[in-house]
């Protein structure tokens, strides 16, 4: 799962930090 989460974040680098966050947790 801690994969996917990586992949999500890279998947979406465009996208603003604040997704990544609320994704991370």
């Amino acid at each position: 799962m801690k994969r996917d989460s990586r992949l999500g974040s890279f998947a979406v680098p465009k996208k603003p930090r604040r997704s990544v966050a609320s994704s991370t947790s």
